[in-house]
């Protein structure tokens, strides 16, 4: 599981890249994925404004998640300290019995 971290972040810059460098790739899967639904589809600037500024945000993203996992404790800090106050349970203490003081199962009272 400590792997799926760093394979998220590398997906999400390389989805990025994607989304800058190859639209016309992406913009075949994304055609393919709505004709596979029945949507018209038709490639229009904003569409290439908004796949810009989500390959953009993918890549700040993946690479301020590598930061977080991969950064010194010194650098991040140690985080926020919460005083929570912890509810203390009485201690109950019971004499201690021998198990031969105790009735035996097969006694009369």
């Amino acid at each position: 599981m400590e792997c799926l971290g760093p394979l998220i972040a590398v997906a999400l810059i390389i989805w990025g890249l994607l989304c800058l460098f190859a639209k016309d790739l992406v913009w075949s899967l994304w055609r393919f994925s709505l004709r596979m639904e029945g949507v018209a589809t038709e490639r229009t600037d904003l569409w290439d404004i908004r796949i810009t500024i989500g390959g953009i945000a993918s890549i700040v993203l993946g690479l301020l998640y590598l930061v977080v996992l991969f950064a010194p404790e010194s650098l991040l800090g140690s985080g926020p300290t919460f005083n929570v106050p912890t509810i203390q349970r009485p201690t109950r203490s019971f004499p201690a019995t021998p198990i031969s003081a105790l009735p035996s199962p097969t006694a009369s009272p």
